[in-house]
Parts: structure tokens; C-alpha cells; sequence
């Protein structure tokens, strides 16, 4: 077992309550040092050793000889490294002294003490490489062998974690104190305008952005001779790099300026924990002065909402004296920006016990995302040694796994082959792959070298190099830190696999792209490993990749004994679901990255393209209402082989078939986008164009339904007239919206269709297919045959067994948040990014069923979404234009009760009827074809809509109504 491997264990065992090989001395002290990884913690650890030494003053060699002693000693060893690592945000490795070359510096090695304090070192780890190292285990030994100093473990564990713990505060002076101007003097009276500034500015940010849970960007404010402000972002202030444009032009002192204040988002080290914070670098050109003011805060996300920290002074020009002009200046400055109030309406102290818990939460989960980002996890003590330790690669049988692929996907196991293969000792590979692929047995491999293509979208495979454990026995962590040693010491593995080349004159690699030897089936020497691992070449086929693409570098493969050093990428349809977590992480962060930029852009106003964009569709449909579809639009059309119509097939094409859907599609988005931006700037949704966006959607649909029932007669494919499954998306967006009848019709509709198996196109949202499975649940109609697709754990999760529905608000809404972020991961832009439409469904069917919605934090819901908008019909969100179109359509044969009228094969239900909201008012207009049709199904889909409603209550709620119906009777008839 390797040293991190045994540090997490033992931090396991002793934080579930288990015993240690041969005893822990002193458990019960350690339990009352309450070890929850805060700093405290370490400074309770100190007082615990002191008072050992104290009343024992043990002896070295006597003390250590004692196991359950020196148990105690390397657990707080592994404690402390593991305290400091969270707080320094990243992962923590543990190493034997003999372990160290390839990990430290030569230099850095030889510094360390020839003693048994350096016995095991801790190292910390950021994005792959060691970002320092610590040594616990010599303080925990001065502490009890030596002369106790002033220096205990949290003034070691302090340097380690860089903490601001003797930094200057900025504290709000007494209510009516001021600076006194009698004795202001040029300096001061600076001093005290930058203070304002800087005040003026920090608020100007949080109210802009920090308060609605956006991100900072870099943003300067320059103030002029006569007291005129101005702000520059990063573009303004020169381009390039956002933080150092401003930063230059903060530096370059203009004539006309007499301060500067930069504001950007950064990282405070505080005492107790690792936070979120503001930094304002302040600059008084006249008289010169600067200052750097960190004010650290709680992100609106995270519990508690939106919360200022005390602020901190971190540099300063001026003497410790000054400092109070500085503080009465930055809180003038702050209450100056309007609305005031913002210090006392949103400071909480930092050392509050419920925030110091969330915080200690927070670091360990901030750890572990980090960790998985890097492809370089490391357990925590509350889980297992290594995040994929329980996953079981021997119960993957491959040869069941192929034959029970669907015939269309026959294919997709099987590599395929490249035209400069043939000449390549990999060909072997290849020739291997039907044997891998009937008798292969899975181990663990890890990549050590791979094409850079590899590492970014593309179409064609490439070859790389993997280390392997052929008998299967060698751990994920033990393929991950050979596969390390492996990277460094690659030269002395291909080097006799050079030599033979040379000697022979051989090319073996055989392509242009890859002149160097191709090693195949090397044994690792032991400096790299002692499990009898393998080096080998190994081609990767994108499609057996997840998301196309190299992530970390952990991954099954398929070997067997018939074919040594022949192994193939196991296909990652079979991947386990960790592992696939882990391979993700990277992109999933990069995705949340670009989906704040997307939010925060969604907040601004709406963008002259989009206007422009509007006005060009609305002007489409004008000139389709006035001239309908033109003769050189169809010829356009048929020459671009668009909507897959060939010229003279009949049934002819009705003129609203001629890529009116394209336009409406488009303004749907348009519509959308509105509903989605003022979800952005905290608002309600605007139900208006929600609506509109759902009717036109509505009308998409039976277009591109017409088409799809037309295909067979027109002697057209009907692939070419697939339905888009992502629509049913504005069925739910109709749905929450109150075009209830509407969305049910169509829900209907489209759930009938998936018993088709060409009806629709194969790629699906995994919001979709939560959408299809949501509606199927609540309509009581039998679940959709969807097909495979990618997959969204936390969504998921509120499905199985039907938790939307089941689970109490304050159950649900850790699920809820959850499935929010995954969200931001999934779906960083395009369609639904800023309103998640699958958990809003959930939330509006709840509603229906009388249950209670949790108050939800994450920005994508935290905004109420009440009240629900009342039932209402769907033609009545189109305006004139729109309405004037629907009419225009309905005189060239546009008949909706028709077209939802399934034929024989293409659905499961018959004679399917549109259905839409409750009665219009008398005197409003409405499409014929609707309100026709309205009258006739409404019976059905209040039945349809009634019958969730009494089977999906929770048990509680059944057995307390079932308790009051007895008492009823009891009280009617009790008497008589």
C-alpha cells in the first residue's frame, strides 16, 4: 500500500470509529481535540501535545518503540498534512524519503534533515504537479521529544497555508464619527479621498455584480482633478488581458487624474479559512500614496446567501497612524453609492459558527472538485483511499457487454482503421481486436505519452503509449503514480526499442506523424514499479473516448494472455460512471466557466444583433402573410435541397412547408432569450414571451409533423423529416407558461411518437429525455423507448423512483441545487442555459400536485418563479402578425386536428386531438382549427391531468387524507 493510500485509510478508520493494526494511543483526547480540519483544530492539536509532554515528558526511543504510540504520532501526521492541503485548496500526496526523485527538486531532497522527522513528506498537488511539500511529523516531534518553543503545529501548519492572520483591519467607525478637517493637510485629506474612492468603487461592484451571484471582472475607476469619475473594463482600459490592461493603465499616472482604483476578484488567506474576495489596488497620484484593500466575502450560491467579510489592509505606502483616514474613507465611500447601506445590511462576521462549518465543508469539497479536475484525485478520510478504489473492472465481461449491442451499433466496439495502420508494429493491435473483443479480460492501464490531437476535438484516432497491469491486480493509484514515474523515465524505456530499430533499420512507428519507435509489451523496471506492470503502444479511437477526447489519464483496457502486449481502449459506453465523472471534470469546469460568462452577459440589456435579428424574422413572416411563399424562395429551396423536397413530388408541398419553420423557429429563440434575461437580472420569468415561444414552437412541430406523415405519399425518406426530440422542451416551457391543455396535447403526441422508431433524430439533451420521462410519469403514460444518450447524473437522480414528487421541499432541495449546477456544466450556452427547463417542470408539477417547492440559492432558481400564470389558450400569446400568419396558413391547408392525427406505425395512440387552455373570453380571436378543437378533448385531459394528481401524492399526505375521510364518516353517521 502506498503512503497517501495508507494516510487516507487509517484518517478513515479513525473518523468512523475503527480500530488501528495494533492500537491508537490517546483516542480518547483525540476525540475531545474534535479534529474537523480547521485551522482551531491544529491549534487544539498543540494544546493536546503540550500537556503530554507535560505530565509525561516522554522519551524518543522508549515512546515510539510503543505501536499504539507511534500510531498516534503518524495519524496526526497524516491529520495535519491533509488540514493544510484543504485549506490550500489542493490535493495531498504522501511519500516515503526514498520515493522523492522525480517528485522534488535534487535541491530540495538534499535539504531535507538525514532524521527520522523526514521519514514520510507531505506534498501538495495543483492541475498534475507537486506545488510544495510540508513535514508535519518533525513538529509533532518537537513538540513532544524537545524543548517546547513558541513554534507549535499551527504556526507550522500557518506557514504552509500562507494565512493573513496579523493584517491590518478595516473596521466602520463609531455613528457620527468623521475626519476631523481642521488639521487636514494636503497628505491626509488624500489619503482620505483614495479611502472614498476605493469605498465607492467596492460597492459600485458588489451592487453590480456580487450581490446577484455574478463573477467580478477587473474594473477601474479613474477620478479626475475636479472630482469626476470615470470606469474602464479590461477592452476600455487598452485590450488583451482584462486584469493587467487595467492594471497598466492604473499605473500610468495622467495629469488629469489624481487617484485610481483597479477591483478584481482574488483569494484571501484568512485565519480560519480560504475565501472568496474583492481586491482593491489603490493609487493617489497627487500626493503620492498607495494602498491594496482585500475585503473577503461569501458568494450569493453558497448558504446564507451573499455576505462582506471584515476587510483586510494588505500593503500600504503610508504609516500605521494613517490607516484610520484610509478606514473612514472607505466606509464614507461605500454608504456614497446608492442605494447606501450595503456594509451594515451585508456584513457577517466571518468567525460565526454556522459559516466556519460551511467553510470547512466548502474547502474539503473545493478540494475534491479540484483534485478531480486534475485527473489527480486523492480520497478524503470520509471515503475510500482513491475515488474509483470499489470499482470492480473484473465483472465487466466484455464478450456479454458486445452481444447484447442493438444490430445498428454492431460497429461501434470495433477500431477502425487508419491507412497508415498496415505498416505500424500497432497493426498487431488490430489483428489482436477481435480475440479482445470475444475473450479480453479489463484491468487498469493509464496513459504515460499520447498524440497532442488527442487532447482536442477532432475526427481521427491516434496512437499513444499506456502502462498496464496484465494480470489485473495493480490499484487505480498504483497505475496512477507508476504512470507519473513512467513519464519521467519514458527515455530509458523506448531506448532499447531504439537501438533494435537502429540495428535493424527499421521505422517502426511507419507514419509521418510519429517518426519514433513504437515500444510494444515492455516490462516496467522496478524503479518505475514492483506489480509487474507493462508499457505499451495503444491506438485510441475517439469514438470509444469520452467526449472524443483524452481527459485523465486513467482507463480501462482490454488485454489478453493470447496476445501479449496487444491491449485495447476499453469502449466508454461500458465505462464505469465514477470513472467517467473523473475523465469530465476538466470540461464540466471549463463548461461552467463559459455558462457564467453566458449568464452574466444574459443580465445586459438585449443586443442590437438580437433586435436586428427580431426584426428581420417579424419582417419574414410580414412578406409570407402579404405574398406567401415566392416562386425564387421555393426555387432557393429545392436547389439547396432544403426542407429534402424534390421538385414535382406530390402530394405538392403547401406553401407554409417552404422553411416558414425556420423563421419561427428563430423568433421562438429570440422570444426565449427574453425570458431567460430577465431570469439573469433576478427577476420573474417573463411568462408573456414564454408563451409566445411555446405557440410558435407549437406551430414548428405540426409543420415539421405534416412533413414527417407526408414523407411515404411524397415517396420521400422519412429520416430526411425526423422530428428534433430537444423540442419537447417548449412543450415544458408552454407547460409552466399556462398553456396547460396545449402542452398535455402535445406531450401526448409526442411521447405517442417514440413507439415509431423513425420518427425522430437520434441526438437528445439529457433535459429532454428528463422531460419525456416527467411527462410520461405525470400523465400516467407508458414510459418512452428513448435511446441512449448522455447522461445527467444529479437529473437523473430526482427521476428514480419519482423523488420530484416524493421527497418533502427540504429533502428535495439538495437535489435540486445539485441538478442546477450540473446544469451550468451541461449546457453553458445555447437553448435553456439560463432556465433549466426539466427542473422548472418539476417545480410547476409539484405546484399542480399541491406539493411544497423548497426556496432554492443557486442563481438559476433562486429568483421566484411565482405565481404560476393562470391556464389560458395558446393562440392568445400570438400577437397580430402571428395571428394574421395562422390564418394565412389555415387558408392554404393547415389543420391542426388533421395533423395530430396519427397514422397506423408512426405512434401508438390514434386519432390524437390538439388540445389547448381553458375558454377563451367571448369577443377574443381565435384559429377556427383550435377553438374547434378545444371543446371536444377537454373532458380527456382534465381526466388525464386529474388522475396524477391523486396517485403521486406522497404516502404522508395518502394516509392523512385516508385518516380524515374516517373521521368524515364517523361524524355523518355516529349519531344515527
Amino acid at each position: 500500500m502506498s503512503a497517501t493510500e495508507l494516510a487516507a485509510s487509517w484518517l478513515r478508520r479513525f473518523h468512523a470509529g475503527e480500530d488501528l493494526p495494533d492500537g491508537l494511543a490517546f483516542r480518547s483526547a483525540l476525540g475531545e481535540a474534535n479534529l474537523d480540519y480547521s485551522a482551531d483544530s491544529l491549534e487544539r492539536i498543540d494544546h493536546l501535545l503540550r500537556r503530554i509532554r507535560q505530565q509525561s515528558a516522554p522519551e524518543f526511543r522508549a515512546f515510539l518503540q510503543q505501536v499504539p504510540n507511534r500510531n498516534f504520532v503518524f495519524l496526526l501526521c497524516f491529520y495535519i498534512g491533509t488540514a493544510v492541503a484543504r485549506y490550500r485548496l489542493q490535493a495531498v500526496r504522501w511519500f516515503y524519503r526514498d520515493e522523492l526523485r522525480g517528485v522534488l527538486s535534487a535541491a530540495e531532497i538534499a535539504a531535507l534533515p538525514a532524521h527520522y522527522s523526514s521519514s514520510i513528506i507531505c506534498t501538495f498537488w495543483e492541475r498534475g504537479r507537486c506545488a510544495g511539500h510540508f513535514r508535519p511529523l518533525a513538529i509533532l516531534l518537537e513538540l513532544l521529544f524537545e524543548t517546547p518553543g513558541e513554534r507549535g503545529v499551527l504556526a507550522a501548519a500557518s506557514e504552509a497555508m500562507q494565512r493573513s492572520a496579523q493584517l491590518p483591519l478595516l473596521r466602520p467607525p463609531a455613528s457620527g464619527a468623521a475626519m476631523s478637517t481642521s488639521a487636514a493637510d494636503a497628505r491626509t485629506s488624500a489619503l482620505y479621498r483614495l479611502g472614498s474612492l476605493a469605498g465607492a468603487h467596492f460597492a459600485m461592484c458588489c451592487r453590480m455584480s456580487l450581490e446577484a451571484g455574478a463573477p467580478a471582472e477587473p474594473l477601474l475607476a479613474l477620478e479626475a482633478q475636479d472630482g469626476a469619475r470615470i470606469i474602464l473594463d479590461g477592452a476600455a482600459a487598452g485590450g488583451g488581458d482584462p486584469l493587467a490592461a487595467c492594471r497598466a493603465r492604473l499605473g500610468a499616472a495622467d495629469a488629469k487624474q489624481r487617484a485610481g482604483v483597479l477591483a478584481y476578484p482574488g483569494v484571501l488567506n484568512l485565519p480560519r479559512f480560504r475565501c472568496d474576495a474583492l481586491l482593491l489596488e489603490a493609487h493617489s497620484y497627487d500626493p503620492p500614496a498607495r494602498a491594496v484593500i482585500g475585503v473577503p466575502y461569501r458568494a450569493a450560491h453558497l448558504p446564507g446567501g451573499f455576505a462582506l467579510h471584515q476587510a483586510r489592509v494588505l500593503e500600504s505606502s503610508g504609516r500605521r497612524e494613517d490607516l484610520a483616514l484610509l478606514e473612514a474613507g472607505f466606509f464614507a465611500g461605500i454608504d456614497s453609492f446608492m442605494p447606501p447601506g450595503l456594509w451594515a445590511a451585508s456584513f457577517a462576521d466571518e468567525n460565526e459558527p454556522e459559516n466556519l462549518a460551511m467553510r470547512v465543508r466548502q474547502q474539503a469539497a473545493a478540494l475534491e472538485q479540484k483534485a478531480a479536475n486534475d485527473g489527480n484525485r486523492t480520497a478524503s478520510p470520509d471515503s475510500d483511499p482513491h475515488p474509483l478504489a470499489d470499482i470492480r473492472l473484473a465483472d465487466l465481461d466484455i464478450a456479454v457487454l458486445v452481444a447484447a449491442l442493438p444490430p445498428a451499433d454492431f460497429a461501434y466496439p470495433k477500431m477502425r482503421l487508419p491507412e497508415w495502420m498496415p505498416r505500424d508494429p500497432l497493426m498487431a493491435a488490430f489483428v489482436a481486436m477481435p480475440a479482445l473483443l470475444r475473450q479480453g479480460r479489463v484491468v487498469w492501464g493509464h496513459v504515460v505519452e499520447a498524440d497532442r490531437a488527442l487532447h482536442k476535438h477532432g475526427d481521427q484516432g491516434a496512437a499513444g503509449e499506456v502502462i498496464y497491469d496484465p494480470a489485473g491486480r495493480a490499484s487505480a493509484q498504483e497505475l496512477q503514480d507508476a504512470a507519473a514515474r513512467a513519464r519521467v523515465l519514458r527515455a530509458e524505456l523506448v531506448q532499447p526499442v531504439a537501438a533494435v530499430a537502429s540495428e535493424g533499420g527499421l521505422t517502426l512507428a511507419g507514419h509521418a506523424d510519429d517518426p519514433s519507435p513504437r515500444p510494444m509489451g515492455l516490462s516496467v523496471p522496478e524503479s518505475i514499479s514492483h506489480c509487474g506492470l507493462q508499457f505499451t503502444s495503444v491506438y485510441f479511437e475517439r469514438r470509444h473516448l469520452p467526449g472524443g477526447k483524452l481527459g485523465a489519464g486513467l482507463l480501462p483496457v482490454l488485454v489478453s494472455e493470447d496476445h501479449p502486449g496487444c491491449v485495447m481502449v476499453l469502449p466508454a459506453r461500458w465505462w464505469p460512471d465514477a470513472l467517467l465523472d473523473l475523465w469530465r471534470g476538466p470540461e464540466r469546469e471549463e463548461a461552467r466557466k463559459a455558462w457564467e460568462k453566458t449568464w452574466a452577459a444574459l443580465a445586459q440589456p438585449r443586443a442590437a444583433a438580437d433586435q436586428q435579428a427580431l426584426d428581420a424574422r417579424r419582417d419574414a413572416v410580414s412578406a409570407y402573410v402579404a405574398d406567401g411563399a415566392p416562386e425564387d424562395h421555393i426555387a432557393i429551396m429545392l436547389a439547396t435541397g432544403h426542407p429534402g423536397f424534390e421538385p414535382d413530388c406530390q402530394p405538392a408541398p403547401l406553401e407554409w412547408e417552404w422553411g416558414l419553420d425556420l423563421e419561427l423557429r428563430d423568433l421562438a429563440r429570440l422570444h426565449l432569450a427574453e425570458v431567460e434575461r430577465a431570469r439573469a437580472r433576478g427577476q420573474a420569468p417573463d411568462w408573456a414571451q414564454a408563451r409566445r415561444a411555446h405557440a410558435l414552437m407549437r406551430i414548428v412541430l405540426m409543420i415539421g409533423l405534416h412533413r414527417l406523415k407526408q414523407a411515404a405519399a411524397r415517396g420521400l425518406d422519412a429520416a430526411q423529416f425526423a422530428l428534433q426530440p430537444d423540442d419537447i422542451r417548449h412543450v415544458a416551457l408552454g407547460l409552466v407558461a399556462g398553456c396547460e391543455q396545449s402542452a398535455y396535447a402535445l406531450a401526448r403526441l409526442l411521447c405517442d411518437l417514440w413507439q415509431s422508431g423513425a420518427a425522430y433524430r437520434s441526438n437528445m439533451a439529457p433535459d429532454s429525455r428528463a422531460i419525456f420521462t416527467l411527462f410520461a410519469q405525470f400523465l400516467d403514460l407508458p414510459a418512452p423507448p428513448l435511446p441512449a444518450g448522455p447522461k445527467a447524473a444529479k437529473l437523473e437522480a430526482l427521476l428514480q423512483g419519482e423523488r420530484w414528487c416524493q421527497l418533502e421541499a427540504a429533502d428535495l432541495k439538495p437535489l435540486l441545487e445539485a441538478a442546477c449546477t450540473e446544469h451550468t456544466e451541461q449546457v453553458p450556452a445555447g437553448e435553456f442555459c439560463g432556465l433549466p427547463i426539466a427542473l422548472v417542470l418539476m417545480l410547476k408539477l409539484r405546484e399542480k400536485l399541491g406539493l411544497e417547492n423548497p426556496a432554492l440559492s443557486h442563481p438559476l432558481l433562486a429568483a421566484t418563479l411565482a405565481p404560476w400564470p393562470q391556464p389560458m389558450n395558446v393562440d392568445l400569446a400570438l400577437d397580430r402578425l402571428l395571428r394574421s400568419m395562422l390564418e394565412r396558413m389555415q387558408g392554404q391547408g393547415y389543420d391542426e386536428a388533421k395533423i395530430m392525427q396519427l397514422p397506423a406505425g408512426l405512434g401508438r395512440v390514434q386519432n390524437a386531438q390538439p388540445v389547448q387552455a381553458a375558454p377563451v373570453q367571448a369577443g377574443t380571436a381565435t384559429s377556427t382549427t383550435s377553438a374547434a378543437a378545444e371543446s371536444a378533448v377537454d373532458k380527456e385531459v382534465d381526466a388525464a391531468a386529474a388522475a396524477p394528481r391523486r396517485s403521486r401524492l406522497p404516502p404522508a399526505v395518502q394516509a392523512a387524507a385516508f385518516v380524515l375521510w374516517v373521521l368524515f364518516l364517523v361524524w355523518l353517521f355516529g349519531p344515527y
